[in-house]
């Protein structure tokens, strides 16, 4: 934009008049003076009462110095302020724009008041900068909305707003202060918030999103983000890279579709409570400082925590246990993550689970064999009763022997095995296979002894 001082004035009369004939509004680097007023004080009752503006309106690069009042009137042209800057109140509550706008690169010095406005074509705001308060409430996007790397300085209400169009994008757009998308409905092919810096408090509560892609990829939330009750439709649903750095409430959300939290940093505490996932969850490389994820996971789903640095992952194991996508990392942070709470049993069962996925699914040869001695033995340490029962196979399997060989009578032969199998006395009149055999029944008894006290101990003491 030029330097103001150079610029040529041009009084709001000028362009009133203009309008009231219907004439091309057209004017490049000029200053306006005065206010432009040509919509009403109250939404009429009938809508065929609005006021209809036929002039294509074409103000680019100037400043208007005063107040704008375009209130429940229909634009039927194209709408351009490209570059220009507001210096007034802007009020465009209830209108309508049939044809294309474009607010590129303008900026709002005061208030700008959008609350119920219909936009029936594209409609385009990048870059443009709201320094104070802007009203979005129950506006209408029909097609496409662009807020690339648009600026708004103060609160913003975008509650119960409507964006249909094909394309919706905030990408790099900057919320210096609270943003309410409360009971938003967006839907569209692409519905985009791509590296959107959220500065203070953010409500999506009970918004409805419903597009092939949505995508906060790389999004950063500063403080308190609310999107408890928020549906997200769609066949990718993207936080891939996004930054938490406050609490974050996705209690009740819907996730229908594939959910990514990529590289995504939970620094704040976040909650998912009783949140609905319907196909898989990536949560690989992630930081989560603190997370309840009381989930309802669909019959399809998957989890996947791959990488992820789990410092607090409230989640209990029943409800991921079949859902777990195998990985030695995600596995052996969810177990470290269940001691530190204390969680001891979730703890052993997600330990067990793992030694057993990964002997069927990644073992083979002399490993394989060696991870069922250590099944047998021990239970992987977390199941005492293991080695007991390895005790009580190998207790009948003796008697066998001794009862085949002829070594004892029954029932005699039941307190042979069992001398051998839990004592140190010798028994001498044993020969032949009977012999070795008790040999190996006393190692082996007094192996799994030891492996039964030493689980045990740690079942009870810890």
């Amino acid at each position: 934009m030029a330097e103001v001082d150079n610029l040529r004035e041009v009084p709001a009369s000028e362009i009133l008049a203009k309008i009231e004939k219907g004439e091309l509004v057209e004017y490049d680097h000029v200053i306006i003076k005065g206010n432009i007023d040509f919509g009403r004080a109250e939404e009429p009752v009938d809508e065929a009462d609005k006021k209809s503006v036929h002039s294509m309106i074409n103000i680019r690069n100037s400043t208007i110095n005063g107040s704008l009042n375009f209130n429940y009137i229909i634009f039927e042209e194209i709408v351009d302020f490209y570059g220009s800057k507001f210096e007034g109140m802007s009020e465009f509550l209830g209108t309508q724009f049939k044809k294309n706008v474009s607010f590129t690169e303008s900026q709002f010095s005061r208030e700008a008041h959008f609350a119920g406005a219909q936009f029936k074509e594209d409609v385009v705001f990048s870059h443009a900068e709201f320094k104070e308060f802007a009203y979005f409430t129950e506006a209408h996007f029909i097609k496409n909305a662009n807020f690339f790397q648009t600026q708004f300085d103060k609160g913003t209400e975008f509650s119960e707003v409507k964006l249909k169009g094909k394309e919706t994008s905030f990408n790099g757009a900057e919320f210096g202060k609270f943003a309410d998308f409360s009971k938003a409905e967006i839907i569209g092919e692409k519905i985009e918030f791509m590296g959107v810096q959220f500065g203070s408090g953010l409500s999506f509560k009970e918004a409805r999103f419903n597009g092939e892609v949505i995508s906060f990829n790389r999004a950063r939330f500063s403080l308190f983000v609310e999107f408890d009750g928020a549906e997200f439709s769609g066949t990718e649903i993207f936080f891939d890279g996004a930054e938490f750095l406050g609490f974050t409430n996705f209690s009740n959300a819907q996730f229908n579709g594939k959910a990514n939290f990529f590289n995504s940093q939970f620094i704040g505490a976040a909650s998912f409570e009783k949140s609905s996932f319907d196909n898989n969850v990536n949560i690989n490389n992630s930081l989560i400082k603190h997370m309840l994820f009381n989930v309802s996971l669909g019959i399809d789903s998957s989890l996947s925590l791959r990488n992820s640095d789990l410092a607090f992952l409230e989640v209990p194991w029943a409800l991921i246990k079949d859902k777990l996508v195998f990985d030695e990392s995600a596995y052996l942070a969810l177990i470290r993550n269940y001691e530190n709470q204390g969680k001891f049993d979730d703890a052993d069962n997600c330990k067990f689970q793992y030694r057993t996925v990964r002997r069927k699914e990644h073992l083979a040869g002399l490993p394989l064999y060696l991870d069922y001695i250590a099944l047998g033995f021990y239970g992987y340490g977390v199941r005492f009763y293991y080695p007991l029962l390895s005790m009580i196979a190998i207790f009948f399997i003796a008697t066998f022997v001794y009862l085949w060989g002829g070594q004892a009578q029954f029932p005699g032969v039941f307190g042979l095995s069992a001398i051998i199998l839990t004592t140190t006395t010798q028994i001498g009149n044993l020969s032949g296979l009977c012999w070795y055999i008790s040999i190996m029944e006393r190692i082996l008894g007094w192996l799994l002894m030891s492996t039964f006290l030493v689980a045990l101990a740690k079942k009870i003491l810890r």
